[in-house]
């Protein structure tokens, strides 16, 4: 397993957890990942549950056996939920995913946590469809405990006054942030907001928004842009609120380009965007189309 890969990242982030280092700084001992100033200038870009997760792992398994067994894992678990998608789906979505081969081919490569977090925000959409806000509220919280940017998704939930899932949402999300505090320590656990502060700003990555504009010589610093996209995001989603999955679809997009680090891999996270051609539930309430909507769908209720 190469250093640069994201499963050898969150191993790392294990190991250091298992030591007793700082999760967020290398010190001797310490596995070697890949860092490149001033883009990466953390060991672990990830919120501080992932290295919570990869603890045991690294307490109690050899590295190549724990992250080869992450990346077959991610990958069956990944490959499940595409195929699921297909199959509830069109031709037309077969060939999104096509477009998307790339994305998906270097997520199961590097064993990246969107090979979990693509069937988590899947999962939500679907228990949502189905009446279960319980459901779909806590797995939009572990999305948003694991990788941040899926927590936009509450602007859809707050759109289509979905009470119930936001209530669910914020105990999960509690709870999954108590978790680092406990196991990690409040050190690590803070030591994030740095991480957050630097990527938002010096450490932007070549294909995120920011890079891009400043490419064209628009040199805006990158937290007037990422704020820009998710209130411009916010307001398509609120437009689009009596058409939930297409404001769903909106959220999803956001999720992505809002993201200061963004890479190839990000892409896959576009998959869950695309679960409403999957299901029967996007309509607008009061069409008079089939059956009555589910409540988080049909706020008004309005059959």
């Amino acid at each position: 397993m190469q250093p640069q890969s994201d499963v050898w990242t969150y191993f790392g982030a294990g190991q250091r957890l298992r030591d007793g280092h700082e999760l967020y700084a290398l010190q001797a001992g310490d596995l070697p990942v890949y860092v490149v100033p001033p883009y990466v200038t953390n060991p672990l870009l990830s919120p501080p549950l992932i290295g919570v997760i990869f603890r045991p792992l690294a307490t109690f398994l050899d590295p190549w056996v724990a992250t080869h067994a992450w990346l077959w894992v991610s990958w069956i678990v990944f490959v499940v939920t595409i195929g699921l998608l297909i199959r509830r789906g069109s031709a037309l979505l077969l060939g999104a995913f096509l477009v998307m081969a790339p994305a998906i081919a270097l997520t199961r490569v590097s064993g990246n946590l969107n090979a979990f977090i693509v069937p988590m925000l899947v999962a939500a959409w679907w228990l949502g469809d189905r009446g279960k806000p319980a459901g779909t509220g806590a797995a939009i919280a572990l999305a948003a405990a694991l990788k941040v940017t899926p927590g936009f998704l509450i602007v859809w939930l707050v759109a289509r006054r979905a009470w119930s899932d936001l209530v669910t949402f914020s105990l999960a999300f509690g709870a999954l942030g108590l978790v680092p505090l406990v196991v990690a320590g409040p050190a690590n656990t803070l030591a994030y907001l740095d991480v957050i502060r630097y990527t938002s700003g010096t450490g932007v990555s070549g294909w995120s928004l920011p890079a891009a504009l400043s490419g064209l010589r628009l040199d805006l610093p990158a937290t007037v842009v990422l704020v820009g996209v998710a209130m411009v995001g916010s307001g398509l989603v609120f437009v689009l609120r009596r058409r939930p999955g297409l404001s769903w679809a909106v959220a999803n997009v956001v999720t992505v380009i809002a993201n200061p680090v963004l890479h190839l891999v990000a892409a896959s996270l576009l998959v869950p965007g695309l679960a409403p051609a999957t299901t029967s539930g996007d309509r607008a309430p009061g069409d008079g189309v089939g059956d009555e909507a589910p409540d988080h769908l049909n706020p008004d209720g309005v059959a």
